[in-house]
């Protein structure tokens, strides 16, 4: 876990200072202990994973000029950004889905300043927030992308069938993104 994830059990007082929305607590863990902006927990996931969770984006940005590592994979596979468009919630930590909650409702801001610090604009988040352009541009550089699975295991077309970016999911089967045995069924009416 230490190698793997850069573990360690101090990343917990920073993680409950990001739960409790404590900004000045979170600046008096970093200062005791700067090593804590790269640091995770013991299911991988690390600052940026919490923010995206906690859905604060003021921390998305203040720990990406820390040098949270952006691209970070947790357990799961899931990067911050990939956190992000999977609706930004955690098995583990359910307080965000709850009506009340003051946070974010709307996870496409997180995803696009995760991708404005650096994360990866891979072809699954190209197919979950609809880019086309992108998604074109991707395949044109590797036209095996739309049968693989990301790191979180989940496939491109999965990402654009659950949108319901219908554009995307024609482009993905014309690349060969069924191969994969995915799990989509659209008539030819639905896709035309």
């Amino acid at each position: 876990m230490e190698r793997r994830f850069n573990y360690t059990p101090d990343f917990d007082r920073l993680k409950d200072a990001i739960i409790a929305r404590d900004s000045a607590g979170i600046d008096e863990v970093l200062r005791q202990q700067p090593a804590l902006a790269t640091a995770g927990d013991a299911l991988g996931n690390n600052a940026l994973h919490w923010s995206v969770i906690t859905r604060q984006l003021s921390l998305i940005e203040k720990f990406a000029a820390l040098g949270t590592p952006v691209d970070a994979l947790r357990a799961d596979g899931q990067t911050p950004v990939l956190l992000a468009v999977n609706g930004a919630t955690d098995y583990w930590f359910r307080d965000t889905r709850d009506r009340s909650h003051p946070s974010l409702r709307n996870t496409s801001v997180l995803v696009g300043c995760l991708l404005a610090h650096g994360a990866g604009y891979t072809i699954s988040v190209a197919a979950s927030i609809g880019d086309q352009e992108r998604a074109e541009q991707l395949i044109h550089s590797d036209g095996d992308l739309p049968k693989r699975l990301d790191s979180a295991r989940m496939s491109p077309l999965s990402y654009a069938a659950r949108s319901g970016y219908l554009h995307i999911v024609k482009l993905l089967l014309d690349h060969g993104g069924l191969e994969r045995r995915c799990s989509i069924r659209a008539t030819k009416a639905e896709m035309t």
